[in-house]
Formats: structure tokens, C-alpha cells, sequence
């Protein structure tokens, strides 16, 4: 159980360093990854439209967050749910998630998405802003499920372009995780 909550946490951390990484901006610095390029692994391959880029599957994230020793002990996330909160989230996040599934045999897994504050349509001729956290919400959720493949996913979406300023919360009642996506820090729902 101990090993379970450092492993959700890291999580959480991954989360957060994916959500404030640049994206989208042209004057961003770039820091030099691997040289190698990952092709396949022990569960899948990359998809070969994606053999012009760098792309890393479910199993190179845990060998190099050193979990897929964890994975194999049994630590897979099961009876533990993780809560994403996002800013306007995906309209296509269950279907893409079901193609990653099959794409890199993770468990099927059905996203569960509450959006308390109300929603605004799925349309970025009006938001410039949209396609960004739509990417954002799929990015997150592949890597929650990715670590965590029997984890419950939860995405809690937002119907304004910021998210909470509080971070991250651990252990509320049933709640283990909550991970949140800082776009634009200092900004609040209200």
C-alpha cells in the first residue's frame, strides 16, 4: 500500500512536469533528449506514421521512471483512482483513449468526465486556446493510465482557460491523487 501511494505520487509529479513544460510556443527552449529512438518494447510498438519522431510508448515511461519493476510486483494503481483536473478537456478523449489502449495493450478503461462549472462548446475558431488543453487532457490521461494502468481516471473539466492554483491534494476520503494541469499559474475557476 506504501509502495502504491509513492508510486501515485510520483504520478502526480510526472503530471505536473508535463503540464508546465511549454507547449505550443515558438520561443520555448528546447532541452536535448535521448539520441536513440524507441521503436518497440515488450508490450507494443510505435506506430510506424510515427517513425519521423521521438516516440515513447507506456513501457519506456516506467523503465525510465524506474515503476516497471512496480508494475510487475502487482502495483498497478487497481483500487486507487486519480482525478485530472482540466480546463475544457476533450471531446474525443474516450475514443483516443481506447486506440492507445489497443495501440499499446493497456487494459480497456472508461474515463469517467464531470464538469461541475458547466462546459463551452468544442470550437477554436472562438478559443485559440481549446486545441492546447484538448492535447493537455489526452497527454494527461495516457500517462495517469500508462503508470497507473489499473487505475480509475477521472477528468474534472474546468469551462474557463486556467485551472486551480491549490496543486496537488493527496489522500481525501477515497480521492488518493488529484493531479492538476498548470497551464497558467496564479489563475482560479472563479
Amino acid at each position: 500500500m506504501r509502495t502504491s501511494r509513492h508510486l501515485l505520487a510520483l504520478l502526480t509529479a510526472l503530471l505536473l512536469l508535463s503540464a508546465c513544460a511549454p507547449f505550443g510556443s515558438n520561443n520555448a527552449a528546447v532541452t536535448p533528449g535521448p539520441t536513440h529512438k524507441s521503436t518497440s518494447t515488450g508490450i507494443a510498438a510505435c506506430p510506424a506514421e510515427m517513425s519521423s519522431f521521438v516516440c515513447r510508448t507506456p513501457f519506456d515511461l516506467r523503465v525510465v521512471y524506474g515503476l516497471q519493476s512496480l508494475i510487475k510486483q502487482g502495483f498497478t494503481g487497481k483500487g486507487q483512482t486519480v482525478v485530472d483536473i482540466v480546463s475544457y478537456g476533450s471531446p474525443t478523449l474516450q475514443q483516443d483513449m481506447d486506440v492507445f489502449d489497443r495501440q499499446f495493450g493497456l487494459p480497456p478503461i472508461t474515463i469517467k468526465v464531470i464538469s461541475p462549472l458547466g462546459t463551452v462548446p468544442f470550437n477554436p475558431a472562438a478559443n485559440k486556446d481549446i486545441p492546447g488543453w484538448e492535447a493537455e487532457t489526452e497527454l494527461d490521461v495516457q500517462i495517469i493510465h500508462a503508470i497507473a494502468p489499473d487505475a480509475g481516471i477521472v477528468v474534472m473539466t474546468s469551462p474557463v482557460g486556467a485551472c486551480l492554483n491549490s496543486g496537488n491534494s493527496s489522500s481525501t476520503h477515497s480521492l488518493t491523487i488529484l493531479a492538476t494541469s498548470l497551464h497558467k499559474v496564479g489563475a482560479s475557476l472563479s
